[in-house]
């Protein structure tokens, strides 16, 4: 199974707030300790060092904004979802036919009605 995660999603599960998740994504996104407490140590890490991080391992996919996914995003309407990287990350969902993480609920009442997969 394929998920596309929220930004914020991905930083609670690093930083240890897995509180704020339900237990299925904790499930999902199940993290050795040890791999969150080597993170913790790095936070200073540049925002493409971070990137870097996360495609050098196995356990995640980033997905590049691409062509495709700028079309699906413009087609979205702002009066939905306002904020741009809102509509990209549901745009990659749609495209990558995976379920997408958030607990953003303009996202999540957009993935409601057009059918979306989606976690909380």
């Amino acid at each position: 199974m394929k998920y596309v995660l929220d930004t914020h999603i991905l930083l609670y599960h690093l930083l240890n707030y897995s509180n704020k998740l339900s237990k299925q994504v904790q499930e999902i996104l199940n993290v050795k300790v040890e791999y969150r407490e080597k993170f913790r140590f790095r936070l200073g890490m540049t925002f493409h060092d971070f990137i870097q991080h996360l495609k050098d391992r196995k356990d995640f996919i980033v997905y590049p904004i691409d062509i495709q996914v700028l079309k699906i995003a413009s087609q979205i309407p702002i009066y939905e979802v306002p904020e741009f990287p809102d509509r990209l990350i549901i745009a990659t969902a749609i495209i990558n036919q995976a379920t997408l993480i958030t607990l953003d609920e303009e996202i999540v009442r957009y993935c409601q009605k057009y059918g979306i997969p989606y976690l909380t």
